[in-house]
């Protein structure tokens, strides 16, 4: 199951590098996976802010703050690792703080 946690963690950062090289160039976050650069190779888009890979659905949602549009934002990664049990495997972003489940 780490390798398979490992391919979230992964991406993850690379979701957090996209966001940050779009903040300094832009001012703000992006919106969707597209507008950041953001793809998984292999992986199906669909729809723009949610990227289904063989492990994990990731979704990136922008964050209103103080009536600024994607001031911030949050990017989720869920998966099953393992079906034996009821809990989803779920690992969380928020402007670069990773948040475990």
């Amino acid at each position: 199951w780490r390798a398979r946690r490992n391919e979230a963690f992964l991406n993850l950062n690379g979701i957090y590098k996209s966001q940050m090289t779009y903040r300094v160039e832009n001012g703000r976050y992006g919106s969707t996976f597209d507008e950041i650069g953001f793809e998984i190779s292999g992986a199906t888009v669909l729809d723009p802010n949610t990227i289904q890979s063989r492990f994990y659905t990731y979704t990136l949602q922008p964050i209103e703050v103080d009536g600024i549009p994607s001031a911030n934002y949050s990017a989720v990664a869920t998966g099953d690792l393992d079906p034996s049990d009821a809990m989803l495997d779920i690992i969380m972003i928020e402007s670069g703080v990773i948040v475990k489940n």
